[in-house]
């Protein structure tokens, strides 16, 4: 975020605007995903999940080598999960995203997908632990009994950057005497325990508008102005790819729109 390019952006604007709309008038690389985006958020303002989720992976199977395809996949795994009570499928979708290309718009994707398979693992993770408990009236030392008991595969105990998830037992405080009656359980690399992320993944989804794509200027590099839609009195700011507001990247922007990224949610915005 570069809020002292405010005033500069102001007085180029007209120049600004009149490069983005002319650069706009070509093919865009944005566009056929804003269009399938589009229909997307249409179907889910209506609560038709299934249909939402449909649409994204149409756009992702018969556009493989757009850019925007593996956010097609992470947008439906979403929907698999969250609406759709899908895990195993939300899953198979969450792999095609991490395997985004090696751009960093395609490794900023790849990011929130694994980031989403993390969770989907604590989620599996923690049903293995409480199936664990009820044979044995207490949690395991390790999660390696977990694939020793054959509730977990070997290949769950690692998240999806190659680190072991950190787990701890303790006693109850009214009886110590019980050893390893809770437990936490968490990835290094996401915020939060398996608990709060249990509850983050069964949230309703909440399609992002918090930001408004007020105009797209400039020419090398753009830079979008954007406008706060739940703070209406803060003055817009303008950002490049790779700037941060409030949390957000943006990590995607063409004349036509602009992509932002927050932990695991997304933000499409169009013009």
């Amino acid at each position: 975020m570069v809020q002292s390019r405010f005033s500069g952006w102001l007085a180029a604007m007209a120049l600004g605007w009149a490069a983005a709309t002319a650069a706009a008038g070509a093919a865009d690389e944005l566009a056929p995903f804003l269009a399938v985006h589009q229909k997307a958020t249409a179907l889910a303002d209506k609560k038709d999940w299934a249909e939402a989720a449909k649409a994204y992976a149409a756009f992702a199977t018969g556009n493989e080598g757009d850019p925007c395809a593996p956010l097609a996949w992470a947008l439906q795994g979403i929907l698999l999960r969250r609406e759709l009570k899908a895990p195993d499928k939300a899953r198979e979708a969450f792999l095609r995203a991490a395997k985004a290309p090696n751009t960093p718009f395609g490794q900023a994707t790849a990011e929130v997908a694994r980031g989403w398979l993390a969770r989907l693992q604590m989620e599996q993770l923690d049903a293995a632990l409480r199936s664990y408990w009820v044979a044995h009236v207490e949690y395991p030392e390790t999660l390696e009994a977990l694939a020793k008991a054959k509730l977990a595969p070997p290949e769950m105990l690692v998240d999806p950057w190659g680190k072991p998830f950190a787990y701890a037992t303790a006693a109850l405080k009214a009886r110590p005497d019980l050893p390893r009656q809770v437990y936490s359980l968490r990835s290094t690399s996401l915020a939060g325990d398996s608990r709060s992320i249990r509850a983050y993944l069964n949230e309703t989804l909440k399609l992002p508008r918090k930001f408004q794509l007020k105009a797209i200027g400039g020419v090398k590099p753009l830079a979008a102005l954007i406008a706060f839609a739940d703070e209406p009195a803060r003055r817009p700011v303008n950002l490049a790819e790779g700037e941060r507001i409030n949390g957000a990247t943006l990590v995607k922007l063409t004349p036509q729109g602009a992509i932002l990224f927050e932990g695991g949610a997304v933000a499409v915005l169009a013009r």
